[in-house]
């Protein structure tokens, strides 16, 4: 008898086995792209096991950890904030609506228009309303008919102080110490009163009047009949709620402008003959986009990199297209370029999602984080932060970071679309937290042992010894403002970036002073102080030598103790002050040692900085050592 239920029992497993395994057979006919219909039946077999294998391998793992399924953390995220800048070159189809808008724009207002006059710009996310609206923006004609111009970004939650913050701090070129809202409008009415104003609400979300009341009821007071608000929603309901007197629907581009979009980006670098040749499958995907200018961008990008018709005809056959979502197939254009990335890419795209919304991405920051988690993987002597930086352009050439062009004139920024960010949150780890305000903090305990990553974006009063003690096998840590230091940030041993840009520290002796505990952190190999140039001189714990992984220092008036030519593993070293008064401070020759140095500034005395070549990495530290030994003599 028990022979019997042992039997049934291997019987019943051996069936849900088979099953899992018929199961997948259509999931892996849907990647023809992935898997061509030209390999042998064996290999897909072979694969398939390997597959299986694998699946097998990640429940074993998910029991070990005790991962368990649960609804994820309801969170108040923002969206990303949008500018005013855009770059006309690349719009294409629009000109009817843009010309349209302008002409509403500057139309004499008459005394029964509403005022203040607003025009409500509706339609579909990834559809082109921030770029039309920036379009009318920065068109000539309006530029100069209008006395003021303010460009916000809404988006949600709807903040009302921040949002009247903004208005004002625009209008002043300044920012503002007001905090209460009546104070804000008050102040903006006064900067406008009697004046044509050009005001854009851009990504507005909320349906609730009463958030949007208090703008209508000051703005009414004040400025011309001439003033407009536009406004830019997904939401037919926000347009009515903001009593909008004209609302433009946003239409999906033609089928030819919607070729010229994917063309322009598929067939960048292709000769002729091969565009000739491959027009006929890029039309029948360009079809696939539905009018939509994000997805025929995005699948430009993808097939920008496919040279062969093959390859052109097995993406225009993929049943991803069957896809379908709120944003009318978007994810499957994205979903095409996310599956033809690498697998250290997928983990470095999908690794964004933990930042905000409104985050502006620093290429540096990324690099230093992707590097600290291992997703880079260098080739022979690159460097592997080298090699990160050309992850990071490929993910740009693929339209999934797009520049911010008002950062251009002083250095590079990058944004995600907020439909990019939506498809990089729905694939993401869940070993990565970014904390907001609003979201919920900490997570349950269960949870926070696995986690690899804790970067706060605002400030909390959530006690750092307990983050310390429960978050013990973090990798990247970073801190905001206020927040406080504990002593037992020593016991993050696996830590291997640390972000302490706005973090408090004790002063001892006017100089603030870095826990000795943090020379335990022996992984650690990224190390960000703050760069304030009115801070007080940081003082470095003695034992910083034993850091000897250590490859970034950055920092501003860094006094270092001796033992820092222990740090042979340095790249980047930033703000370090030196002086011949202090007997127990880091000494000019001890740089020397530092062979791997590419990036190096330092203060001599009265904050007197030199910045020795730094985006120069050919150039041999030694020799930038030699070059600040003879300028360091005119200071002398």
């Amino acid at each position: 008898m028990r022979n019997n239920k042992k039997k049934s029992k291997k019987k019943e497993k051996a069936e849900t086995s088979n099953a899992k395994k018929r199961k997948l057979w259509p999931f892996i006919s849907n990647f023809d792209f992935l898997v061509p219909n030209l390999l042998p039946h064996r290999d897909i077999a072979h694969k398939i096991q390997e597959l299986n294998e694998k699946l097998d391998e990640i429940y074993k793992e998910r029991e070990m950890y005790g991962f368990e399924l649960s609804s994820p953390i309801e969170e108040v995220v923002e969206r990303p904030k949008t500018t005013s800048y855009v770059d006309v070159s690349e719009i294409l189809g629009r000109d009817k609506v843009k010309n349209d808008l302008v002409s509403t724009l500057l139309g004499k207002g008459t005394e029964k228009d509403k005022h203040p006059h607003v025009i409500s710009l509706v339609g579909m996310g990834g559809i082109g309303k921030t770029t039309l609206a920036q379009l009318a923006y920065n068109d000539q004609e309006v530029q100069t008919h209008f006395e003021i111009k303010v460009w916000v970004c809404v988006s949600d939650p709807f903040d009302q102080c921040k949002v009247a913050k903004e208005i004002l701090e625009s209008i002043e070129c300044q920012s503002s110490n007001l905090t209460a809202l009546q104070s804000l409008l008050d102040r903006i009415c006064d900067k406008v009163g009697g004046k044509k104003f050009f005001l854009v609400f851009d990504d507005v979300w909320t349906e609730d009047f009463a958030m949007w009341k208090p703008f209508r009821d000051a703005l009414k007071n004040c400025g011309s009949q001439s003033s407009r608000i536009l406004v830019t929603t997904r939401k037919d309901q926000v347009a009515k709620m903001m009593e909008s007197a004209n609302t433009i629907k946003l239409e999906d581009l033609s089928e030819e402008d919607c070729w010229l979009v994917f063309s322009i980006i598929a067939f960048f670098d292709k000769d002729p003959q091969q565009c000739e040749q491959l027009e006929d499958f890029g039309r029948k995907i360009s079809k696939k986009c539905k009018g939509l200018p994000l997805a025929a961008k995005t699948l430009g990008s993808l097939m920008r990199f496919k040279k062969s018709r093959e390859e052109w005809r097995n993406v225009l056959s993929n049943n991803l297209w069957e896809l379908e979502d709120a944003e009318r197939g978007l994810f499957a254009p994205l979903l095409l370029s996310y599956f033809d990335l690498s697998s250290p890419l997928k983990q470095c795209f999908s690794y964004c999602a933990i930042f905000p919304k409104d985050h502006v991405f620093d290429v540096d920051e990324l690099v230093y984080m992707w590097t600290a988690h291992g997703f880079v993987e260098s080739k022979g002597n690159m460097e592997v932060e080298i090699m990160a930086r050309e992850y990071f352009e490929i993910l740009v050439i693929r339209s999934f970071f797009q520049e911010c062009r008002e950062y251009l004139h002083i250095f590079k920024r990058y944004k995600m679309h907020d439909i990019v960010h939506d498809f990089a949150q729905s694939i993401t780890k869940a070993r990565h937290l970014g904390y907001s305000t609003g979201s919920q903090f900490p997570p349950s305990t269960d949870r926070s042992k696995n986690l690899r990553t804790v970067i706060f974006f605002s400030h909390s009063d959530y006690n750092m010894s307990n983050l310390v003690q429960n978050f013990s096998h973090l990798r990247v840590l970073t801190l905001q403002l206020r927040m406080e230091l504990p002593d037992t940030i020593g016991n993050l041993i696996h830590l291997r970036y640390l972000d302490l840009h706005g973090c408090e520290m004790p002063l001892s002796h006017n100089k603030w002073v870095l826990p000795e505990t943090i020379c335990n952190l022996c992984n650690l190999q990224f190390l960000k102080l703050k760069c304030d140039p009115m801070s007080q001189p940081r003082i470095l714990p003695q034992g910083i030598g034993k850091l000897i992984n250590l490859r970034l220092l950055i920092g501003y008036n860094l006094v270092i103790p001796r033992g820092i030519g222990r740090l042979t593993s340095l790249r980047t070293l930033k703000g370090v002050l030196i002086s011949d008064e202090d007997s127990k401070g880091c000494k000019f020759e001890e740089l020397k040692i530092l062979t791997r140095l590419r990036d190096l500034s330092l203060f001599f005395k009265e904050d007197i900085l030199i910045a020795l070549a730094p985006n120069n990495r050919r150039i041999e530290s030694k020799v930038l050592i030699l070059n600040a030994l003879e300028h360091s003599q005119q200071w002398s």
